[in-house]
This record gives structure tokens, sequence and C-alpha cells, in this order.
């Protein structure tokens, strides 16, 4: 069945010609059910759904303007972007409801090894601290007594401008959530809305669903950039579903990044998976592919390759010293000496910005 990619998200896309404009399907195997995020008639919960089953009713936490939701200069990773950091928007934090996809390893978090993982957000403090009360990125909100790690919170006065605030990029719901969420509740849209001048961020496992009207509005925006995360890691039809909703966004105009993780374990454990991502990179343009290489507490490799120009992802880090190293070579960009001490942050002179530079490059392209 080939045609128009229809509403119903279950279907995967498989066929396409490479022109945004013009995208088609095929129906192929058992496709993810992706899960929907809605707001309840009152506006004071979120519900989030799989088909006609209403999963969590999730309320809305508002605050004043603190870092329960905002961040002005970043976490410690993004900290060290540019001369004045990288901002975040903490709107939903700490779940990212895979565990309800029902996808293969839906129980693991991401990127995850027996008793290791690259999941960013359970590598965090705030997770060691909390892992022995049940934290799990996956679980949180989902199982029972985890509800309370996941948090939805809104400005209490409703005021979303950040014009007092210099940083220029802006992650949305930094590495503990998934950024679809947020687009699918329309989060990402109004902020953008309230801060034309700002650029904001975002990196999708894209296991929530964002209609049409949606996406026409983060398009509209102009400074919106999402990223959309492919691994061989993911089984097939995880991989096909992120592929689907990477071309989506595409289509509907919304600058669009992918993200590969790479890994020589996982592409020689699923060469299948490794080549629909590899089949993929090839229709889009190399500048809007961002590579990053496996890392968790205890390793950091280096991404296989990169087609982009502008470089891969977590190449220049930081210590706690303020001994900016190589993550090549762990030694010291000033002096060529082995780091010292513990690398807190690894975007230090980045030229990705999260996308952002995509994100300037298609306006240009487009003549925007």
């Amino acid at each position: 069945m080939t045609g128009d990619y229809p509403a119903d998200p279950r279907h995967t896309l498989l066929a396409w010609d490479g022109n945004p404009t013009s995208l088609h399907i095929t129906v192929e195997a058992e496709p993810m059910e992706q899960l929907t995020a809605t707001w309840s008639a009152d506006g004071t919960q979120a519900l989030i759904s799989r088909g006609d089953e209403v999963l969590v009713r999730h309320p809305v936490t508002l605050s004043r303007r603190t870092h329960s939701w905002l961040k002005p200069s970043g976490n410690g990773k993004v900290s060290h972007y540019g001369s004045s950091g990288m901002g975040v928007v903490n709107f939903v934090r700490n779940g990212c409801f895979r565990k309800f996809t029902d996808v293969e390893r839906c129980a693991d978090s991401c990127y995850s090894d027996g008793p290791r993982t690259g999941c960013f957000a359970d590598l965090s403090a705030h997770a060691a601290i909390r892992k022995n009360s049940g934290f799990s990125v996956v679980h949180n909100g989902v199982a029972t007594g985890t509800e309370g790690f996941f948090s939805l919170t809104l400005p209490k006065d409703g005021n979303l401008d950040l014009s007092m605030f210099s940083q220029k990029v802006w992650r949305i719901d930094s590495e503990s959530s998934t950024s679809c969420l947020s687009l699918a509740l329309g989060l990402t849209q109004g902020i953008a809305e309230a801060n034309p001048d700002k650029i904001m961020t975002g990196i999708s496992s894209d296991y929530f669903f964002v209609p049409a009207a949606q996406l026409r509005r983060a398009a509209a925006c102009k400074g919106i950039v999402i990223g959309h995360s492919l691994s061989p890691w993911f089984g097939i039809s995880d991989i096909r579903n992120r592929i689907a909703a990477a071309r989506r966004f595409a289509k509907y105009g919304v600058p669009t990044t992918l993200w590969i993780i790479t890994r020589p374990e996982w592409e020689a454990a699923n060469p299948e998976g490794w080549r629909l991502i590899s089949s993929e990179i090839e229709r889009w343009d190399s500048r809007s592919i961002i590579f990053l290489g496996y890392h968790d507490k205890m390793v950091h490799e280096t991404a296989s390759e990169t087609p982009n120009p502008m470089g891969v992802c977590c190449r220049n880090g930081v210590t706690k010293s303020g001994q900016y190293v190589n993550m090549e070579t762990k030694l010291a960009l000033a002096d060529g000496e082995p780091a010292d001490g513990v690398v807190v942050g690894t975007c230090h002179k980045c030229s990705l910005g999260c996308g952002a530079a995509w994100l300037k490059v298609s306006r240009c392209l487009s003549g925007g």
C-alpha cells in the first residue's frame, strides 16, 4: 500500500523518494504503535494513552520561574557550550515512557549492556541518588512508586519570556524525556512562539505521535529543530518507527536532524538495523546528521564515522578542574597532557549546537 502519509500513526514508512514534499509509505511487518499525549478537558492533567486506553493521568504542577522547570545556565554538560552556554527548559522530565511502547527491550534503558547503560538521564547524579527508590527513566511514571519521579511543570504565571537571558540556544527537556512528548502537548511550540529570537532544540525517541496540527505549528515557529536518535541497539520496528517519524517531521517542514549513536558491537549484532540506518543517512543532507559514540560512566567511545563537516557530538570535554580535553585522545587541548580528573561536560566549542547549526543552514536553504 502506498500513498500520502495516513492519519494512523501505526503505519511504518519504508519508501521515500528523498523529497520531503512527496512522501510515500509502504506498510510492512508489525509496526510499533506510538503513544499519544493530550490535555484533559480542564487542562490540569496530561493524558498518556495507547490506542483508546488512557494509561496515565498526570497532574500539571504550576511553579514560579525556578530550577524546577527552567535552568538558564543549563546542566553540567551543556553549560560549556559557546560563550554563554545553553539553557535547558524542563517542562517534562524524568520519564520517557519507553516501557509503554511494547517495543523490543522496552523495559531496558536505551543503550543498556547488562549493568551498564548509555542512557544519559539514568547516569545523572539525580538518578544515582534515587536508584534505591526505583528511579529508572524507562519506568518513571509507569511503575507503581515511581509516579513522583516524572514531572510536568509549567510556569505559574504563564510567562514564557526568556528575553532576559543571553542564551541563544535552549534544550527542551534535557535528556530525561523524549522531545516528542513536549511537541505533542504543544509546550515546545509555546515557548518558541514566545521567544522568536531563540532556538529550541530537542532529541526525540518518537514514542509519542505528534499530531499534524502541532507539527505545522512547530514549523511555523522557525526556531525549532528536532533530532531523532537512531542506533542498531534498537530493534527493527523501533528503528523503522524513528525513521518514519523523522521523515514525517521533515515533510511538515520542521527542521530535522538524525542522531546516530554508534558502537561496533551493535552494528555486528544487528546488521539489518545498521543497514536501514546507513541507507537512511544517505537520503539526508550530511549537515543534518550528528554522530555520537557510545559512552557511559566507564567508557567514552568515539563515533565510528561522520559525514557531517561540522564534526561529531561530544568531541571536546571539560573536567571538574576546568581543563579542556579531546575526548578521542583524552589529552588536554592546551598542552597535550593527560586529562586531569573526570570529564563533566562535552560541549566545549561545539559547532553542532544540538542541531542549532543545521537550523541555520536549513533557513538559508529555504530562503527563510
